[in-house]
């Protein structure tokens, strides 16, 4: 038996495509849709989401172009957001530095002290657990809403707890090294940019 191929746009045109569904229109695309086609909509609305978010932009805008480097989500996440090995006692909101070489490309990290220089500089806060020793860091950018009662626009400091700091840990029994972190976008949330000059304050 012969059997011939025949191309899709020779058995049906489609419209032209819609990719600026919402995010609760492509939530609820697998039970909303009509047709195939509708469900193609909800998947390339959703590609453009992950490109541009709430943005104006299309499903096939280069990302590259958008982005810029290697724009692959692998990439544009290792930017800022590294995982790492931990301990139980670093927590979520904790700022942490580097403390040894990578181990399975995770970096090794643990809290910060501003009281002693082989603890420094902080690198980042921990943004989320997925186990006692696993962690994510954010070295860069807007963090998630981790913090409260923030005063936007002021610059915190790494503090004495390894916790943010509105001022400055301060030198009463021993020296403290200074380091701004970053500022407040928000009460709960800090744009992180952690400073790599530390200024020491002598304890009296």
């Amino acid at each position: 038996m012969a059997k011939s191929l025949v191309r899709l746009d020779q058995i049906r045109k489609a419209r032209d495509p819609d990719d600026q569904l919402t995010a609760a229109e492509v939530a609820s695309i697998e039970t909303d849709a009509a047709n195939h086609l509708d469900f193609l909509m909800g998947m390339l609305s959703q590609i453009k989401r992950i490109i541009h978010g709430d943005d104006t932009g299309k499903w096939y805008d280069n990302p590259v172009a958008v982005f810029g480097g290697s724009a692959t989500l692998k990439a544009l996440f290792s930017r800022d957001i590294r995982q790492a090995d931990c301990t139980v006692d670093e927590v979520i909101g904790d700022f942490v530095y580097v403390m040894g070489d990578p181990v399975a490309d995770r970096d090794q990290v643990r809290k910060a002290n501003p009281a002693n220089y082989d603890k420094l500089p902080t690198v980042g806060v921990v943004i989320s657990k997925s186990a006692d020793d696993k962690c994510l860091v954010q070295w860069l950018g807007e963090t998630p809403a981790l913090f409260t009662g923030l005063s936007t626009g002021e610059i915190y400091f790494l503090g004495a707890d390894s916790k943010i700091a509105e001022v400055p840990p301060a030198p009463v029994t021993v020296d403290m090294f200074v380091q701004p972190i970053g500022v407040a976008v928000a009460p709960d949330r800090v744009y992180i940019r952690p400073e790599a000059n530390l200024t020491l304050r002598k304890a009296s």
